[in-house]
């Protein structure tokens, strides 16, 4: 009886080893070939194609920014509620007294400004403040404004009806070789940059 089924296991074994297996006519066992069957490709065929949201990209101080409305100088960005033009940069150090220049400016430092217009498109007032536009030299050094002299009328901060315009200079203190490049709107310290104006 344990000769019989020792038998019976050696015969399942070779079975289980063969599976798959052809016997040639020399008595040989081989394993038998598989063929891949390969679906046919339509070359002419082409990708439908999928529709991808169009944004721009920013380069702002070494970092990209989906999303930016982009504006040359005087341009006018419609943005969410808003509507707002940033005018090219104007050196006013000449402008100020030198009192002033004295006390807001430190040695080897000129003041520049922009004209702002915010124009209110929404149904709910818009509390604005000059903190939020920023300026970038061509070094991609950034300056505040930050109590920075003007000779204009300053946008400062405040509140702008729906349908009301207001208007006013943001004024950015920085060394007298710096070249402003740009400016960039965000409207307060935790939202992204909307817009950018300049070069």
């Amino acid at each position: 009886m344990p000769r019989l089924l020792l038998a019976l296991l050696v015969v399942g074994l070779t079975l289980v080893a063969t599976a798959g297996c052809t016997v040639s006519e020399t008595g040989t066992i081989t394993a038998a070939e598989t063929t891949e069957t390969s679906v046919p490709t339509d070359s002419s065929a082409k990708p439908s194609p999928t529709k991808e949201p169009q944004t721009t990209t920013s380069k702002i101080s070494g970092v990209k920014i989906s999303g930016v409305v982009e504006e040359p100088w005087g341009g006018t960005a419609k943005l969410k509620g808003l509507e707002i033009t940033v005018a090219a940069p104007v050196d006013d150090t000449a402008n100020l007294d030198e009192i002033t220049r004295e006390m807001l400016l430190e040695p080897n430092q000129k003041a520049v400004y922009c004209m702002v217009s915010i124009s209110n498109i929404g149904d709910e007032p818009y509390s604005y403040n000059a903190l939020a536009f920023t300026m970038y030299d061509t070094e991609g050094m950034k300056y505040e404004s930050l109590m920075a002299p003007c000779s204009k009328p300053d946008l400062g901060t405040g509140q702008v009806l729906p349908g009301k315009t207001v208007k006013g200079a943001v004024a950015f203190a920085m060394p007298e070789d710096a070249t402003p490049s740009y400016v960039v709107f965000q409207r307060d310290i935790f939202s992204d940059i909307e817009a950018k104006w300049g070069e």
